[in-house]
């Protein structure tokens, strides 16, 4: 399906998407909703729902 070579691994719960640029994403798999999304440098930002939508999104930052 796509042209990369991304992995996708389940663990507890939840399916992350690794791409090939160091992102990563997280997929509740009981709520089947994005949880958290992770950049090559390991900032990270979780998802936060209310009533399905979106609410509100916490950054954890790294400083290399």
């Amino acid at each position: 399906m796509f042209s990369d070579d991304s992995r996708l691994a389940s663990e507890n719960n939840l399916y992350i998407w690794q791409r090939t640029d160091g992102t990563k994403a997280a997929f509740d798999s009981q709520i089947n909703m994005l949880t958290w999304v992770e950049d090559k440098y390991g900032n990270h930002r979780e998802m936060v729902y209310n009533d399905d939508s979106l609410e509100q999104r916490a950054r954890t930052i790294n400083y290399t």
